[in-house]
């Protein structure tokens, strides 16, 4: 409700984003192919023995789903996977980051906005990330290194081996003590360039609480709340701002 269109944004670089970038995401080939890739998996219900490391889901406790169950109802949404296609493909950064790999699909749609570029995608569950490993493939993108254990370990391995986070997209374990030391661990490697998307930023309590200390955070310049994803910006020639968009 506290939302605004493009018309209520007075930052030239956001007003980018809401007048070139948003508006086109629908338009690419890729995301179509994606589309159409989510609409097959919808009749996979072969299933999964999942290995919840995180907040867990709010749809059960049982731990076998269905490759269909987890598209519908846990993989990215069509048109928010679009979101972050065109962000990806405006940055145009040489490594994206990824926690939470899921079924892969999001990692699609991140992959398929950089082919020159790397994707790397880290996953808790054995299980889901080999299945993964066999969506990624049979959809034809060999710039996706996907790697399995519990965020805690593989994440500070991660950033030992880059020189600094160009774009990272933070989608698991929606609890907010891990969100914050994610988002302190992202933020020690970030500068001018960096660009942290969070999802599900409202998805409970926790989360809004996170969200809203990682807007007070001094370091942090512009930030975007989407309602679903929570855009972060360290670019300090960008004033301290917060703004609601409404896609």
């Amino acid at each position: 409700m506290k939302a605004h269109g493009r018309a209520g944004v007075h930052s030239p670089f956001l007003y980018h984003l809401c007048d070139n970038v948003f508006p086109q995401r629908f338009k690419h080939e890729e995301v179509n192919a994606i589309q159409k890739f989510r609409q097959k998996l919808l009749t996979d219900h072969s299933s999964i023995d999942i290995t919840d490391l995180g907040a867990g889901s709010k749809r059960g406790k049982s731990n076998l789903r269905t490759v269909s169950e987890i598209i519908k109802n846990a993989s990215k949404p069509h048109a928010w996977g679009t979101v972050l296609h065109a962000l990806a493909r405006e940055r145009k950064p040489e490594t994206i980051i990824e926690l939470g790999t899921s079924l892969g699909i999001s990692g699609l749609y991140l992959s398929t906005a950089i082919p020159g570029g790397k994707l790397i995608t880290l996953e808790g569950c054995p299980n889901t990330a080999q299945k993964a490993r066999q969506h990624v493939d049979a959809f034809g993108m060999n710039n996706v290194e996907i790697r399995t254990g519990n965020f805690d370990n593989t994440l500070p391995v991660l950033l030992k081996e880059i020189p600094f986070v160009e774009f990272a997209y933070i989608d698991g374990n929606h609890t907010e003590e891990a969100t914050l030391r994610y988002f302190e661990w992202l933020k020690a490697k970030s500068d001018s360039r960096t660009l942290l998307i969070f999802d599900d930023i409202h998805w409970s309590p926790g989360m809004k609480n996170a969200w809203n200390q990682i807007i007070r955070d001094s370091k942090t310049t512009l930030t975007v709340d989407l309602f679903r994803l929570g855009l972060v910006f360290f670019d300090t020639r960008l004033s301290k701002q917060h703004f609601n968009i409404l896609l």
